[in-house]
């Protein structure tokens, strides 16, 4: 009797486990992938399944993106992704000065992705608000957008029938009556407030790019052969829709890289000077698709053999008391090889030269000649000078020192030009300023005008009087008064180096408080002698914030006045406040319709 119950027990549990397992067997297998749009998996990604009677399995998404359930079969599914990870991952000012451009029709979107992004406030309307609460989250004011969560889903095989307006967008996907294992339930996510898709782990929108080589074409086929010279520090543009334009530079092996927006583009490579002719210099309607590279090259001719170089002094600051460096930049920008170049520099009196990349082979007061050797065409380079700022000058006071690139080659002339050139020295006396206006070069044929400025005021006039011979000189005087002195002349019509020369001194005498005038140096242009001359003024400082952007000339009045068609030369400063390294930094500079780069 005991062994017959024995034996009923197990029948029972050995029917009750082939239940059980006919039970497990009723399932299916889900599975899917979230990815950004440029196909790289989302990790660490909640993915929750209901059902219609409120049943509910959650999963994390792999290393790869992937997830998966088994869910029984015959019921309805949803599946909805969330996460809400690194709020700030990808979202900077950049983003704000995007959202803001399409606001304004200067560069619309357009991939639908960054609609989405830009929808800061998850309303489904991109709008200015959109931008405030942008600038909340980076200020820290918020620690998350008013989103549920940081990034927003899309199913990855919706079709937008308007794709630069998405809104609204299907962000789970339902599965009805399973009945067996469905794969591909994939989402493309997007993290909201990364426009560009700068995000770790995002998509990198400005993957959109514009790139190419810049080659000597020394065998004349209109090819930019590879064995071919490359041509560093050439500009090139691509003007798109609206007039959007986005602007590059070559480096030293010829090559260039702009991002820009999809879409279609005039791409346009402009010489550095008269001595080249560019086989194609506009390549139009140029498709730069979407995270993709798009390749444009150009080839170079030389119009005549001439050795051009070009030097250009800058430092990041002057500051009283320490030591600062100068950069001092040199190129050949000619169709031939330049031969044993050196480079002049002249430091200001209140500098003092304490070391340089590269060593000097002489000096005179505080002039220094470095040898650079033979350049070759399109070869470039830098030298680095240490200098300390004397404690003898006034903080604030105008640093102007002088680099100068030989040889001086002049390798194209104006057609017209006499051959007469003036130049400007200035130099202070016990009671006078004294300008100095020389011809160096022939007889003039014309007379031309000069101005003399005090501070910002016009205070002597030489309305059509200087005539100079070969070699003749004629001096201007003014007071030493503590004044910022200034005299402007033209330039003899059809100068190839310039229009216009001046020369200006500050802290010569003081005024009735015992001081002197200061900043009205760097309000006007200096003294430009042709690109192989270049003149950095300064002004010194004390404590100071390196993060700004600052024109030069500043220009005159609270306006800035600045005359037409005068070269600007702009210093951005920046610097990593944080306690950690910064890595990949960008700084992005717009400017206005008004400059040409």
């Amino acid at each position: 009797m005991q062994k017959s119950t024995s034996s009923k027990l197990i029948g029972s549990l050995i029917l009750l486990l082939a239940c059980f397992n006919a039970a497990w067997a009723q399932t299916g297998l889900i599975t899917g992938r979230i990815a950004t749009p440029s196909g790289q998996g989302l990790e660490d990604v909640s993915v929750e399944l209901t059902d219609q009677n409120g049943g509910s399995w959650s999963a994390m998404t792999n290393q790869n993106g992937e997830y998966e359930f088994n869910a029984p079969l015959g019921g309805t599914y949803t599946i909805d992704p969330y996460s809400a990870n690194n709020p700030l991952n990808g979202v900077t000012t950049f983003d704000v000065v995007l959202i803001s451009n399409n606001l304004a029709g200067n560069l619309p979107f357009t991939s639908p992705f960054q609609y989405i992004a830009a929808d800061a406030d998850c309303n489904n309307d991109m709008q200015l608000l959109d931008t405030i609460e942008l600038r909340k989250l980076i200020l820290g004011i918020y620690t998350d957008l008013p989103c549920a969560g940081s990034y927003r889903f899309v199913r990855a095989d919706y079709v937008f029938p308007d794709p630069l307006n998405p809104f609204p967008f299907p962000e789970t996907i339902t599965i009805e009556n399973l009945s067996g294992d469905v794969t591909a339930q994939n989402f493309i996510g997007i993290k909201i407030g990364d426009v560009n898709g700068s995000a770790v782990g995002g998509s990198n929108f400005d993957g959109t790019v514009i790139a190419g080589r810049v080659r000597f074409d020394t065998d004349e086929n209109c090819v930019a052969d590879t064995s071919e010279i490359p041509l560093d520090d050439w500009i090139v543009t691509c003007i798109g829709a609206n007039n959007a334009q986005f602007t590059g530079t070559t480096d030293a092996n010829g090559h260039y890289a702009i991002p820009v927006f999809p879409g279609n583009f005039d791409v346009i490579l402009t010489p550095p000077n008269p001595l080249w002719d560019i086989c194609t210099d506009t390549v139009e309607n140029v498709t730069a698709t979407f995270l993709e590279t798009t390749e444009v090259d150009f080839a170079a001719q030389a119009v005549a053999n001439c050795p051009l170089l070009d030097v250009d002094m800058s430092t990041f600051f002057l500051r009283r008391c320490f030591e600062s460096i100068y950069y001092v930049s040199y190129c050949n920008k000619g169709t031939a090889p330049a031969e044993d170049a050196f480079v002049d520099v002249e430091l200001d009196p209140y500098l003092t030269l304490v070391g340089s990349s590269l060593p000097w082979t002489s000096s005179n007061g505080n002039t220094y000649t470095f040898p650079v050797g033979d350049l070759a065409v399109g070869e470039c380079g830098t030298i680095n000078l240490t200098v300390y700022v004397s404690c003898e000058g006034e903080l604030g006071q105008t640093h102007c020192s002088e680099a100068r690139i030989y040889p001086d080659t002049l390798c194209y002339e104006q057609a017209l030009w006499n051959g007469a050139n003036l130049e400007v020295e200035v130099e202070c006396n016990p009671d006078e300023v004294i300008f100095t206006i020389t011809n160096t070069g022939e007889a003039m044929s014309e007379p031309v005008n000069y101005i003399v400025i005090e501070d910002i005021m016009v205070q002597m006039t030489g309305n059509g009087s200087l005539q100079l011979g070969s070699g003749e000189s004629q001096t201007v005087t003014v007071p030493a008064n503590g004044s910022t002195w200034r005299l402007e002349v033209d330039q003899v019509p059809y100068n190839p180096w310039n229009t216009i020369v001046s020369a200006a001194i500050e802290g010569c005498g003081t005024n009735g408080n015992g001081t002197f005038s200061l900043g009205f140096i760097t309000q006007f242009a200096e003294n430009r002698q042709g690109n192989h001359v270049d003149v950095d003024c300064r002004e010194s400082v004390g404590a100071f914030d390196p993060n700004d952007k600052q024109g030069f000339p500043r220009g005159v009045t609270e306006q800035h006045f600045v005359p037409l068609n005068t070269e600007m030369e702009y210093l951005i400063r920046f610097q990593n406040t944080g306690t950690d390294t910064a890595f990949t930094v960008r700084i992005v500079d717009t400017l206005s319709s008004w400059l040409d780069p």
